[in-house]
């Protein structure tokens, strides 16, 4: 007879819940809900909004450009270099986005299969930018620099989101091969 502690029972609830198709289930009642589904793009709407909004309030008062590229404090090869990387990561999402993505019509969920050194190396460039970036500008902004860096980053990121876009999907990609 099988142990019955907490984590046993949990484990046969979920585990119950998964093959009656309960909470687990993508076809659950919360994920049909208009009322859920307008909730979340609100929620959603409003994140972007503040990440966006507050990327612009640390650039407009931190005369951040300016800043950057003008004040002799600055350890320029730092960030240049991390400059650099922002452009490298920035290639591999055009490349991804419009030659895997469009032009070769490979859906976003097979990227890691056709392309499979993209991710890694996006990810890599990404973390190596924002330490070299903040490196960089360390003499000008003090131990503020990661929290500065890291609001702009995440400016940028739901910047990118916000744009109307739709990626093709592995599905869209096979119909259009049918087709």
């Amino acid at each position: 007879e099988p142990e019955d502690t907490p984590r046993s029972r949990l484990y046969r609830i979920l585990k119950r819940e998964v093959r009656e198709g309960g909470l687990l289930d993508p076809t659950d009642e919360d994920e049909r809900n208009p009322a859920s589904d307008l909730r979340s793009r609100i929620i959603a709407n409003l994140e972007t909004c503040f990440w966006m909004g507050l990327a612009a309030v640390v650039v407009y008062y931190t005369d951040f450009l300016r800043t950057a590229f003008t004040d002799p404090s600055v350890n320029f090869s730092w960030f240049v270099g991390g400059l650099v990387l922002v452009g490298i990561n920035a290639t591999i999402g055009i490349y991804l986005i419009f030659v895997v993505g469009y032009w070769r019509q490979v859906g976003v969920s097979e990227w890691e299969t056709h392309v499979p050194w993209a991710i890694p190396v996006a990810t890599a460039s990404g973390a190596l930018s924002a330490i070299c970036v903040t490196v960089g500008l360390w003499p000008v902004w003090g131990v503020l620099t990661p929290l500065l860096v890291f609001v702009i980053i995440m400016g940028g990121i739901f910047l990118i989101s916000a744009i109307p876009f739709k990626a093709p999907t592995s599905r869209d990609a096979k119909e259009e091969k049918t087709d």
